[in-house]
């Protein structure tokens, strides 16, 4: 074992299914992004690579945070006259 712990989060691109058919040649079918994020989980718990948050000192932690980018939520679709949330 090279790294002592190996931790990764799934992004839009590797979450992006173009219809129930879409695959790469010899990977699974997959029916909904939720589908695939949840067969990429079990895949990387079979692996021991962690996806949640992570101590990996006292005061360091690694928390993963997911979300899909869509672009009505870009300000200039149907979202754009929703007002921001205030900090």
């Amino acid at each position: 074992k090279i790294f002592g712990e190996v931790l990764y989060t799934p992004g839009n691109h590797e979450l992006w299914v173009d219809g129930p058919n879409a695959n790469l040649e010899g990977q699974p079918k997959f029916d909904s992004s939720l589908a695939k994020l949840r067969w990429i989980l079990e895949l990387c718990e079979e692996l021991g690579v962690r996806t949640g948050p992570t101590k990996l000192a006292d005061a360091v932690w690694v928390v993963p945070l997911l979300g899909w980018y869509m672009t009505n939520f870009d300000g200039k679709g149907a979202a754009a006259d929703i007002a921001p949330v205030a900090s």
